[in-house]
């Protein structure tokens, strides 16, 4: 009776469940002992033929992940914003009617000034301007780029939808004396 454990008859239940709680603990005692005779046997065959599969994590560069708490949008904003900034900064001096956007000024007149067109444009304090082909006007990086009988031709950078950089052209027309503005 040394070797066998008894409980009292009162608790079977409880007998039976401690009764396999140590046949369980005896049983893995052996099978890990098992294990730890065959196991430097296997260990060359199994890690050898793990190597062969094993695939390389991609490389992750952390310094440049977006956040991903911070908003796509507002990532988008601050993007533009930046594309803006550099289209507007340069090193030369900007010219006086660079302060002014385009639909604030008027053409109020084209004229031939030696063998060379020019116009005239006027702001909205009434104040006039002439302009060349290659004067820089607008807000936007504005260039003139050729002056006509009656308009001149003006490409702006511009962003468009997608993000690109973009020329756009503008053109601006003289209106007439009966013509309504706006």
């Amino acid at each position: 009776m040394a070797g066998i454990v008894t409980f009292p008859r009162r608790f079977p239940s409880l007998a039976m469940i401690m009764r396999k709680r140590f046949y369980g603990i005896i049983t893995l005692g052996l099978l890990a002992a098992t294990v730890a005779q065959a196991a430097p046997d296997a260990e060359g065959i199994v890690a050898g033929g793990a190597r062969e599969h094993m695939a390389k994590a991609p490389e992750i560069d952390f310094e440049h992940l977006r956040d991903p708490f911070q908003s796509y949008l507002e990532l988008v904003r601050q993007r533009l914003a930046e594309k803006r900034k550099a289209l507007t900064e340069s090193d030369r001096p900007k010219e006086p009617l660079e302060a002014f956007d385009l639909s604030a000024l008027k053409l109020v007149a084209i004229y031939r000034m030696g063998n060379r067109q020019v116009a005239m444009v006027e702001d909205t304090t009434g104040k006039g301007y002439v302009v060349r082909p290659g004067s820089r006007i607008g807000q936007h990086g504005g260039k003139v780029v050729r002056i006509e009988k009656d308009s001149i031709v003006i490409v702006e950078k511009a962003i468009a939808p997608n993000g690109d950089i973009v020329d756009r052209e503008v053109r601006m027309t003289i209106r007439e004396v009966n013509e309504p503005s706006g």
